[in-house]
């Protein structure tokens, strides 16, 4: 028999609320016994619509197989792990495409978290909506300043649109 102490955390508030979010993965393996076939991720909220949210961690499922596949490659597309090219090139060769998931973890990406009930309660889950962080369905959704400015860099884009400058320009 184990004892636990009363918390001053509501344990209803411990998962990520309904919102539009700036997420960092934090881990990524594959499952194992139930989850077999399945993606593990653990992703962090760094910022998003719902301010509640932020700082909150949850572990979210992708199917490696079937229809609920193509959930995981919006995932890899997002995260910058793939492109919409090397997808139309695996689709179009009936091939699959072999991937570290451990490569996911420190990865930034945008997702909608939205109702969905399950064994009579109502958790949040981001289902298909998943984006990259300069996608049209980012544009409104806050962002934690010093993670999004290294997103930018590494994907050479500034702040604002466009893309970053490669080198200084030349003195006259």
């Amino acid at each position: 028999m184990v004892k636990v102490d009363a918390s001053e955390t509501n344990p209803n508030s411990l998962y990520i609320g309904q919102g539009v979010y700036h997420l960092m993965v934090n881990s990524a393996e594959e499952g194992g016994g139930d989850d077999a076939g399945k993606l593990l991720v653990n992703v962090s909220v760094l910022a998003g619509t719902n301010p509640a949210s932020v700082g909150l961690s949850q572990t979210e499922k992708f199917q490696l197989t079937g229809k609920g596949a193509g959930r995981t490659w919006m995932l890899l597309i997002a995260t910058g792990l793939s492109t919409q090219e090397q997808w139309e090139t695996a689709k179009n060769a009936g091939q699959g495409l072999a991937f570290d998931e451990a490569a996911l973890a420190g990865r930034q990406f945008g997702a909608g978290f939205e109702p969905e009930p399950y064994n009579g309660k109502t958790y949040h889950k981001m289902g298909f909506r998943i984006y990259r962080l300069d996608a049209p369905e980012m544009a409104q959704c806050p962002k934690e300043p010093m993670a999004y400015q290294l997103w930018l860099n590494a994907h050479g884009k500034q702040q604002g649109g466009g893309a970053a400058p490669s080198a200084p320009a030349p003195a006259p």
